[in-house]
């Protein structure tokens, strides 16, 4: 399982990278901020529906290279995280 991301954050700072085998970090409860903003997907083109995610990711994994790598995210970068990740354990944003 592999993704490579180009994506911005909220404050257009552009994050690109490759991330294999990855996995969601479970947040505490307390470190759970939902933002609940549309969300789309090339898989099902012009639908869009509102989603809660957390605003905050964090993705283990390896790198190209096979190295342990972990990616934090925040905002739009954290909710592209999260529907990368999805897709690579057979879920659309629609399913959630």
């Amino acid at each position: 399982k592999v993704f490579v991301y180009d994506c911005p954050d909220d404050d257009g700072v552009r994050h690109t990278g490759v991330i294999c085998n990855p996995v969601l970090e479970e947040l505490a409860p307390e470190a759970r901020v939902l933002d609940d903003s549309n969300e789309g997907c090339l898989s099902v083109p012009t639908a869009y529906a509102s989603l809660a995610r957390p605003d905050y990711a964090v993705v283990r994994g390896q790198d190209a290279q096979g190295n342990p790598i972990k990616v934090r995210g925040s905002g739009y970068f954290a909710r592209c995280l999260q529907h990368e990740t999805d897709h690579l354990y057979g879920y659309l944003y629609i399913d959630r």
